[in-house]
């Protein structure tokens, strides 16, 4: 498993982003955790992540719109849409996103779902 590769984590709700982060620092990942999609924009003009960790329902806009956005800047990593959401998930076109995690998850579904699909080689370069 690609330890300290570096994961964007795009979640509004603080406690639960501090949570991811802290969870997937303790798993020897670099994590910089933003709480909305301008600080998300800003952090993937400096660099590409190995993976992107987002909420699907944020202010303003949508972790789905924020993952297109990503794809048309040339982003071509894995994408982790998390919602509690089902209903809107089954009425949204997902060909941004790589996979959806439902939340509330049990923390061994996040570290198991973020180590199938980050790239060892993706978002480690400055």
């Amino acid at each position: 498993m690609p330890r300290s590769a570096y994961i964007l984590v795009l979640e509004d709700d603080s406690a639960i982003g501090a949570m991811v982060a802290d969870i997937l620092g303790e798993e020897g990942y670099t994590v910089h955790a933003v709480p909305d999609a301008a600080s998300a924009r800003t952090a993937l003009k400096v660099r590409f992540p190995a993976l992107l960790l987002c909420d699907l329902h944020l202010p303003g806009t949508s972790g789905l719109a924020l993952a297109n956005e990503a794809r048309a800047a040339g982003y071509d990593g894995p994408i982790i849409l998390m919602t509690g959401d089902a209903t809107a998930i089954s009425r949204l076109d997902l060909t941004a996103v790589t996979v959806w995690l439902r939340k509330p998850f049990e923390l061994s579904e996040l570290l198991s779902c973020v180590a199938t699909y980050i790239r060892p080689s993706s978002g480690d370069a400055s």
